[in-house]
C-alpha cells in the first residue's frame, strides 16, 4: 500500500511539472506563466478542484508511446472567483506546445459539460498550436466535439477565452465561437495558420503581429474584445469581467448599488443624434453620457461609501418611538437625535450625499438585489420638491 501511495505522489509531482523544468523555464523567459500558475492567479486560493490530473494520451504512432505526460497538456477543473463558481481549462504549452489530442479534447469537453450542467461560466486559457498532428483525424474529431459544445453553450452560460500564447487552427476557431476574447500583447496570437506555412505556400513573408497579433484583431478583424499587457493583467480583466456577468441565462446579473439619480438630465443627448439619418454619430458619446461617472463597482467600494445615514435615521426613529412609549424622557430623546445630527454633519456635505448614504444603507441592511423604488422616490422628492424640508433648511444649518 505504501508503495502505491508513493507511486501516486510521484505521478502527482510529474503532472504538476508539465513538460519539465527546462520547458517551464523557457516559458518564463519569454514572459509567460505556466497553465497552473495562471489558474492559481485566476481562482481564489485553495478553491481549485482539478479533474483528470493523471490522464495521458493513447497514441502509439510516430513513437508517441514513449512521450507521455500526466494531464496531456491541459489542466481542467473548477473553483471560485470571489463567491462565483466557474469552470476553467488552461492549455499547457510546455507539453507538445499545448497541441490538442483525443484525450486532451475529452478533458475540455468534460469540463464544458459540467459547466452547462451547473449553469456556471466556462473560462478557457488558450496557449496551443492547434490539433496534435501525430493523432491525425482523432484530434480533429476532438475539436469538432468542442465546437459543438461552444454552440450548445452559446446564450446559456458565459464563455470567456484568453489568448495567452501563439494559437492556430482549432485553438482559434473555438475561442472565436465564445462570448468574450482577451489577448495578451506580444505573446498572444490568433492564426488560421502560422507565418511559416504562409511563406512556404505563397512565398510571402509576413510577421506574427501582421498575421494575427493583438493590433490586427483589435483594430481590423474585430475578433478580440480586450487586450492586456501581460498574463497577470489579462487574468485580472477576466476576474473583473466575471463580476459583471450572470452565471447563466436563468440568472439576473450581479446587482451593483449606485447613487446615480433616476431623474438625472443629460442635455448633450439632445444634439447627439443628427436629424439626417444618413449622417453618422459617435455612439460612444451616448454610452459615456448615460453611464454614471461615479459608481460602486465592488463590495469594498460599497463599504467606502458611508452608510451612516441609514444607521442614524434608524436611531432617530427609535429615539422618537421610545419617547412616545414613555421609555425615555423628551430631553433624552433630543440628546440621541442631536448626536445623530452631529455624526451626519461630520460625514455628509449636503442632503444629496445624505440621501445616497441612506439608500445604499437600506440596500445593504435588507440584502436587496435591486434598488428599492419607493425609497428612491421619497429621496428624490425630498431633494427636489420646493416644499421639502430639505429644500428649506440645509443639512448643516442646525449645527451646534
Amino acid at each position: 500500500m505504501k508503495e502505491l501511495i508513493n507511486n501516486l505522489e510521484e505521478l502527482n509531482r510529474k503532472a504538476e511539472k508539465g513538460g519539465g523544468d527546462a520547458r517551464i523555464e523557457k516559458q518564463h523567459s519569454v514572459g509567460k506563466l505556466t497553465a497552473r500558475e495562471r489558474i492559481d492567479l485566476l481562482l481564489e486560493k485553495g478553491s481549485f478542484i482539478e479533474l483528470d490530473k493523471l490522464v495521458t494520451h493513447r497514441c502509439t504512432d510516430f513513437g508517441m508511446e514513449k512521450q507521455k505526460f500526466a494531464g496531456d497538456g491541459v489542466v481542467t477543473g473548477y473553483g471560485m472567483i470571489g463567491k462565483r463558481l466557474v469552470y476553467v481549462f488552461a492549455q499547457d504549452f510546455t507539453v507538445f506546445g499545448g497541441a490538442l489530442s483525443e484525450t486532451h479534447a475529452k478533458k475540455i469537453c468534460k469540463v464544458m459539460d459540467m459547466a452547462m450542467q451547473m449553469g456556471a461560466p466556462i473560462i478557457g486559457l488558450n496557449d496551443s498550436g492547434g490539433a496534435r498532428i501525430q493523432e491525425g483525424v482523432r484530434s480533429l474529431a476532438g475539436y469538432a466535439e468542442i465546437f459543438l459544445r461552444n454552440s450548445m453553450a452559446s446564450g446559456v452560460i458565459p464563455q470567456i477565452s484568453a489568448i495567452m500564447g501563439p494559437c492556430a487552427g482549432g485553438a482559434v476557431y473555438s475561442p472565436a465561437l465564445t462570448d468574450f476574447i482577451l489577448m495578451v500583447k506580444n505573446s498572444g496570437y490568433m492564426f488560421i495558420t502560422g507565418p511559416d506555412v504562409v511563406k512556404s505556400v505563397t512565398q510571402e513573408e509576413v510577421s506574427k503581429e501582421e498575421l494575427g497579433g493583438v493590433g490586427i484583431h483589435m483594430t481590423k478583424s474585430g475578433v478580440a474584445h480586450l487586450s492586456a499587457e501581460n498574463d497577470i493583467e489579462c487574468i485580472n480583466y477576466i476576474r473583473e469581467l466575471i463580476s459583471y456577468l450572470p452565471g447563466n441565462n436563468m440568472e439576473e446579473p450581479p446587482f451593483v448599488v449606485t447613487n446615480d439619480s433616476l431623474t438625472r438630465l443629460i442635455p448633450e443627448l439632445s444634439d447627439l443624434v443628427p436629424a439626417n439619418p444618413n449622417q453618422p454619430y459617435n455612439i460612444k458619446e451616448m454610452i459615456e453620457s448615460l453611464i454614471e461617472k461615479r459608481y460602486i463597482s465592488s463590495q469594498a467600494d460599497l463599504q467606502n461609501q458611508s452608510v451612516l445615514a441609514w444607521d442614524m435615521g434608524r436611531l432617530v426613529l427609535i429615539a422618537r418611538c421610545c419617547f412616545e412609549c414613555g421609555y425615555i424622557t423628551e430631553e433624552k430623546a433630543w440628546c440621541y437625535m442631536e448626536e445623530a445630527h452631529k455624526k451626519c454633519c461630520a460625514v455628509y456635505g449636503d442632503w444629496k450625499e445624505f440621501a445616497s448614504g441612506y439608500v445604499i444603507g437600506r440596500c445593504m441592511w435588507g440584502g436587496m438585489k435591486q434598488m428599492p423604488g419607493g425609497i428612491m422616490g421619497i429621496a428624490e422628492g425630498l431633494l427636489h420638491d420646493p416644499e421639502s424640508p430639505w429644500q428649506k433648511a440645509r443639512l448643516h444649518v442646525f449645527e451646534m
